[in-house]
């Protein structure tokens, strides 16, 4: 007796005909296409979330890290005012926007550390008295800045291995997703002024 079509172990055919075979194989490519659908479609809500989530804590991050320039901007000016010599002006000039990550992070290190700087220095000169309410603002930018960048830095890490892993990286690869860079500010935080 002939057989047809691919046997089991037993020499049984799997399907009993061609009508089932297609069937069956219909059936089975229609849950592997809604499979696959049903995943992309959970990556991108999971990658939406994410997104929205570090994004808005780098908006946080950047608008501490601007009130800090900005105050830094004043105690430059005072010391003009003064006749102290410093090298604040530089650090501080040019529009804030146009900065790269990298860019704020270098001069964010280094405004610090003149920052720092300036104030051992001038502690105990009668000018510092002018100085000291945008010292305590420029730490209060410090506070606030910590925070957010404790919960941008947790949601930009989750966001860029999730893009880069199974099976996000399907989706993020349609989707043309960039995984978010980090503020390199090292020490800076851990001696503030």
């Amino acid at each position: 007796m002939p057989r047809r079509g691919p046997t089991l172990s037993k020499g049984e055919p799997i399907f009993k005909d061609r009508k089932s075979a297609i069937i069956t194989i219909s059936v089975v490519a229609a849950l592997i296409i809604f499979a696959v659908v049903a995943i992309d479609r959970t990556s991108v809500n999971r990658f939406n979330k994410l997104f929205r989530q570090a994004h808005s804590y780098q908006e946080e991050a950047l608008q501490a890290i601007q009130a800090r320039f900005d105050f830094t901007k004043t105690v430059a000016k005072i010391l003009d005012e003064e006749g102290v010599a410093h090298e604040l002006t530089p650090l501080v000039v040019g529009e804030f926007t146009a900065f790269s990550t990298s860019e704020i992070s270098e001069r964010y290190v280094a405004i610090d550390t003149e920052l720092a700087a300036l104030q051992r220095a001038y502690y105990e000169k009668p000018f510092y008295k002018r100085l000291a309410p945008y010292y305590e603002e420029i730490y209060r930018c410090e506070l606030e800045l910590i925070d957010a960048l404790s919960e941008y830095n947790h949601y930009a890490e989750y966001f860029n291995a999730d893009i880069k892993a199974f099976p996000g990286i399907l989706t993020a690869r349609r989707l043309e997703l960039v995984a978010f860079s980090f503020f390199d500010f090292g020490s800076a935080l851990k001696s503030r002024p």
